[in-house]
């Protein structure tokens, strides 16, 4: 599955494979390609919108010096500070950043979205959440009796910390791989 994805002047492409999620971000300048492995991709998504608080805070102290200035002796440079705060109001209004974001163990997926595509951008999220728990669950969730158990055990344990099986699950697996020493046992039974 491929997904095209523009904010300005960044454009992303991404593409699920079978074992990560592909990543051409191309800025003004600059291109980059990577991989990140489905191991490192969490398994929870967030809708953000993120306003430049550095813009807000200009825009505040300009409004605020401007105040300063119009009851003081400079009061014909006021004007001006108003106008800088209220240039820098808007520019932060409509540089906020409206994203639905995954983390992951490095620099979190960011996909972002208008109030057209929003729901396009979080089921391409949920799909990415979905390929990575699938291949999680086939790679760490087989169980091998022929295979030590410890750490089989610990890959188990990682899927129940990612949330990727439930208790019941986790129980119900490390019941089928301790089963072994029960079927196994030398001696008599009765």
């Amino acid at each position: 599955m491929i997904l095209h994805n523009r904010r300005y002047f960044t454009r992303q492409l991404f593409e699920i494979t079978n074992s990560s999620l592909a990543v051409t971000k191309r800025t003004l300048l600059d291109q980059y390609e990577f991989e990140i492995p489905f191991e490192q991709i969490h398994n929870k998504m967030s809708i953000q919108k993120i306003s430049n608080s550095n813009l807000i805070v200009l825009s505040i102290a300009a409004v605020i010096i401007g105040f300063l200035f119009l009851f003081g002796s400079l009061y014909e440079a006021s004007p001006i500070f108003f106008l800088i705060g209220l240039i820098f109001g808007i520019i932060s209004i409509f540089s906020r950043k409206s994203t639905v974001t995954i983390p992951t163990y490095k620099d979190p997926i960011e996909l972002f979205f208008k109030s057209s595509n929003k729901e396009e951008m979080k089921q391409f999220a949920s799909e990415i959440i979905k390929a990575s728990n699938s291949f999680l669950l086939k790679k760490y969730g087989k169980v091998d009796k022929a295979l030590p158990i410890e750490p089989q055990i610990e890959k188990l344990h990682f899927l129940l910390d990612r949330e990727i099986i439930n208790t019941d699950e986790f129980e119900q697996l490390k019941n089928q791989l301790l089963s072994r020493d029960n079927l196994n046992s030398i001696g008599f039974s009765r």
